[in-house]
């Protein structure tokens, strides 16, 4: 890829002299300009992590498995509200050993009465920073209210995303009757990682 192919039409290299003089403009190429010498610089890198130089790649299983569960990734839980628009919140999860997102939430939000109405959803775990990736799953969700089955996994998720020791606390406090237990089942994986590296 040419070092300034990502440039608009018209931008300017970083750190050219102010009073350079331009070039004559070429119809659908990047503006450059000329030094005091009357050369032409090369243009140099963004200062924010370098040109663009490749394309996104696909993950495989095990690799998108992996990136849902490093650190204290937050999923963006997409649903459908009664009127037909979408509705976008962040929750907690954990993968069960199938590779199924799991997550409790109370039994009379927004998302649970959205999920009885229709269960299927979409969700995204995304790492916000260079070289940026994501995984996008869509499928349907099952609800369950039984509070004995919630308990383990309720404890699994506070432990992830408040620490060990205040896991059994966390469990304890969300595995009580009015929250459901909610497992999504992926039908559909995009998976890409490094968008921009």
């Amino acid at each position: 890829m040419d070092r300034c192919s990502w440039w608009p039409v018209g931008a300017v290299a970083w750190g050219i002299d102010e009073k350079a003089t331009a070039l004559p403009r070429v119809p659908g190429r990047p503006e450059r300009r000329r030094d005091r010498n009357g050369t032409t610089p090369e243009p140099q890198e963004r200062p924010f992590g370098g040109t663009v130089r490749g394309m996104p790649r696909a993950m495989t299983e095990d690799e998108w498995r992996r990136f849902v569960m490093e650190g204290t990734h937050t999923g963006k839980l997409a649903t459908v509200r009664k009127d037909g628009s979408p509705s976008v919140v962040p929750i907690w999860f954990v993968l069960d050993d199938e590779g199924a997102f799991v997550f409790t939430t109370g039994s009379r939000s927004g998302k649970a009465r959205a999920m009885r109405r229709d269960p299927r959803v979409a969700l995204v775990v995304d790492e916000e920073r260079p070289p940026f990736s994501f995984v996008l799953v869509r499928g349907e969700v099952t609800l369950d209210d039984d509070v004995e089955a919630m308990l383990p996994w309720a404890t699994k998720i506070g432990g992830r995303y408040m620490g060990q020791d205040q896991a059994e606390q966390l469990g304890r406090r969300n595995a009580v009757p009015g929250e459901v237990l909610v497992r999504l089942v992926p039908q559909v994986v995009i998976a890409q990682a490094d968008l921009a590296d």
